[in-house]
């Protein structure tokens, strides 16, 4: 078999593996990863950027992430990623790490290190590196710092502190800003604990995080699309047969718009498939 006739036959078996595995895709997975695939553009961006929930970056790294786990990220995309600028934004930060990761780039080290230098005396991260003085450590910011650091498998006494700030705030009041956003806070909170659990001795907090956030729903979901995606992906270690687990991918199903996406905002759209996808195989 000549070069040629071996690079058709390898390309062939590639089309034809890639077409039988996305067959094993829910219709509502095909329909929202072809909507999120027509929002980026030949130079990296979204089409559809000014009208979403979040900030340039957090999108960006979201939909990223997203469509890697879907077998389809655009190179433009990956690039437009790698090349942002650093605003010292500990979330931006942590997303970004934790997207080029994801999709097998590489993260600008200095990025991190910039944002060790951020933590306070609590433990706990403040949401810029930029403020005078020493601003007040969130949960959501040291939970999105967490992610990062464990993404990079960092250990020692940096993640130890800021995993103890969060555990610590699960018996203090609410930190969100209004009771409505709570839930997006105890989800990421769930989630960092999760993701040090391996290395630390915390599953007791674990189980409160847990039960934390299930605390807000309203007959098994949270009124709000959102709240419904985020708090799915945090729940994705319970059993596929989990009853809240099961509740909330059905609330989800039923938001989904005709043309594939949630409300089209792509930010959104990228996180309602995570939350759907993460029981589905993944390709190898």
């Amino acid at each position: 078999m000549g070069a040629l006739s071996r690079t058709l036959w390898v390309f062939f078996c590639f089309f034809v593996y890639s077409t039988a595995w996305a067959q094993t895709l829910p219709p509502e997975v095909v329909a929202g990863r072809t909507w999120l695939l027509a929002q980026v553009q030949s130079d990296g961006s979204l089409q559809s950027q000014a009208s979403t929930m979040a900030t340039a970056q957090q999108t960006r790294a979201e939909v990223l992430d997203t469509l890697h786990r879907l077998q389809v990220a655009p190179s433009s995309l990956l690039n437009k990623v790698r090349a942002e600028q650093s605003d010292q934004m500990v979330e931006h930060i942590a997303r970004h790490v934790l997207a080029t990761l994801a999709a097998g780039g590489t993260y600008e080290t200095t990025r991190l290190d910039a944002m060790k230098r951020w933590q306070n005396a609590d433990g706990g991260f403040a949401g810029t590196g930029l403020s005078e003085g020493t601003p007040q450590s969130s949960i959501l910011d040291t939970a999105f710092a967490v992610l990062a650091l464990r993404a990079t498998n960092e250990s020692g006494a940096t993640i130890q502190r800021a995993v103890n700030y969060l555990v610590e705030q699960l018996s203090l009041p609410s930190q969100a800003h209004t009771q409505s956003s709570q839930p997006y806070v105890d989800a990421y909170l769930l989630l960092a604990l999760q993701s040090a659990s391996a290395q630390l001795q915390i599953s007791s907090s674990l189980e409160l995080a847990k039960l934390r956030l299930l605390a807000h729903r309203e007959q098994g979901i949270y009124r709000e699309t959102l709240l419904d995606v985020i708090a799915a992906i945090a729940l994705t270690n319970e059993a596929q047969g989990n009853p809240d687990l099961l509740a909330l991918r059905s609330q989800i199903k039923n938001s989904q718009l005709a043309n594939g996406s949630w409300e089209n905002d792509s930010f959104l759209t990228a996180l309602a498939l995570r939350a759907l996808h993460v029981q589905l195989p993944v390709a190898p």
